[in-house]
């Protein structure tokens, strides 16, 4: 499993690829930790693009790249 203290040394773009890279992947218990970890990493280094992404109707992991990346 993935240490989530490690997902704060990564920048927005990795953090990002990493998010769409679980999409499609098995509901599991571990990939919704993994993916909350993730998230909480995005929200660290941008909280103003996180929640303007959680409060628009761009659903997919794709779009946060256009609210986190500037």
């Amino acid at each position: 499993m993935m240490n989530p203290a490690i997902l704060k040394t990564y920048s927005m773009s990795r953090l990002c690829d990493l998010l769409e890279s679980t999409t499609n992947k098995k509901y599991s218990e571990e990939l919704a930790a993994v993916r909350g970890w993730i998230m909480d990493a995005m929200e660290a280094k941008n909280p103003e693009g996180f929640e303007a992404w959680m409060d628009s109707d761009d659903n997919y992991d794709s779009d946060a790249r256009k609210y986190l990346i500037a």
